[in-house]
């Protein structure tokens, strides 16, 4: 089996125009394909939250584009782990939007997630991929 890692990061999302999330849905879910990377992300109060999942080369490589993307702002790393085996192992990248979102974990925004997210990383990937395989999710 190869090596395996799991990458969570919220930032503050750019993107105003919805057409803007599709697109970077389509573009992002081809080279998650190529990269065999997986995942999900979520827009909630102008924040993204995503989960990336594959080797971790990969994996980083995403990430620092992310970094420099200037569709976003305040990347915040909250969790990069080895893992033994995929979560969202079905999606290039699902794909929740605010309507979908319930509070996460008490917050009521991504802002205070924020504040929370070092200690509850774990239960806050087990909650995302809940709402993921209920069918919530496009993609």
């Amino acid at each position: 089996m190869s090596q395996l890692c799991t990458l969570l990061y919220v930032s503050k999302s750019l993107i105003t125009q919805p057409e803007s999330i599709n697109e970077l849905l389509t573009v992002s879910r081809d080279i998650n394909i190529q990269k065999e990377i997986t995942g999900v992300l979520v827009l909630n109060s102008g924040r993204f939250l995503q989960v990336l999942e594959g080797h971790p080369d990969n994996v980083q490589l995403i990430y620092s584009r992310i970094v420099k993307d200037p569709r976003h702002e305040e990347v915040r790393l909250l969790l990069n782990s080895p893992i033994s085996g995929r979560r969202f192992g079905r999606w290039s990248m699902a794909f929740l939007n605010p309507e979908e979102v319930p509070p996460i974990l008490g917050a009521t925004s991504f802002d205070e997630l924020r504040l929370k997210a070092d200690k509850t990383a774990g239960e806050l990937l087990s909650l995302i991929q809940s709402m993921v395989t209920s069918d919530a999710a496009s993609g």
